[in-house]
């Protein structure tokens, strides 16, 4: 509700969400509603930053945030469902300015501007002398915000899913693809090793039945030649 400027019951003017739209690019670079850690970090590294068009940079994914993306895959056996709780909190922290940070349900209970106002007596908006004076006052403050890459310190590995039906049949489906998989390989293996004791077995008959062909083939009309150091001899 903090990006509305004014509501009724009838209508709601509000700013675009400059995070749906960088959402709405990241999912059609993906093709999927999860992916590997790698491949976010890649896509993400490619995708220009959520307020391009504002004149925001290219974002650089610190090691910090690089090694909170890999918690989220291990916590989903090495994916990263994008319509998730944690991902949006990964997200908040890759772009503070443009991404919300998603509580969990139920735990805050937001208000429209004119609500908060009217609830605590606050006014909601500052004049631009006054959002100056306040910005020179808290110049050369020590900042309290970790310098191990992260915006704050408010990381949860609490999970929220949009459809968790739907994600868990997605982890079953890839691990049934595994298993086939798997036991196809195993398949190919016995098979091939069925093969070459047939073989083995097939060479050791034969070399039986020529021995005993020569051994008994006294009388009997020549069924091959064979050659040893240059001469021909008929068995």
């Amino acid at each position: 509700p903090n990006n509305c400027l004014a509501s009724s019951g009838y209508y709601a003017v509000c700013c675009i969400d400059v995070c749906d739209g960088y959402m709405n690019k990241l999912e059609r670079e993906l093709g999927s509603h999860d992916a590997s850690a790698e491949q976010l970090l890649q896509v993400v590294a490619a995708l220009p930053d959520p307020a391009a068009d504002l004149g925001g940079k290219n974002h650089t994914v610190s090691p910090a945030l690089q090694h909170r993306l890999k918690e989220i895959a291990e916590h989903h056996d090495g994916r990263v469902p994008i319509h998730g709780r944690l991902f949006a909190q990964w997200m908040h922290h890759v772009h503070p300015r443009w991404c919300p940070y998603p509580h969990m349900s139920g735990t805050i209970a937001p208000r429209r501007a004119e609500e908060q106002e009217a609830v605590t007596g606050m006014k909601v908006s500052a004049q631009s002398d006054e959002i100056r004076q306040h910005m020179e006052q808290s110049e050369g403050r020590k900042s309290s915000a970790p310098t191990d890459g992260m915006c704050s310190s408010m990381w949860s590995m609490e999970e929220e899913l949009v459809d968790s039906v739907a994600h868990e049949k997605a982890k079953t489906s890839r691990k049934h693809k595994s298993g086939v998989a798997r036991a196809g390989r195993r398949g190919l293996f016995f098979a091939s090793a069925i093969i070459s004791m047939v073989m083995a077995l097939a060479k050791l008959i034969t070399k039986d039945t020529l021995m005993d062909s020569v051994g008994s083939g006294t009388g009997k009309k020549p069924a091959f030649a064979c050659v040893d150091i240059g001469q021909t001899y008929a068995v």
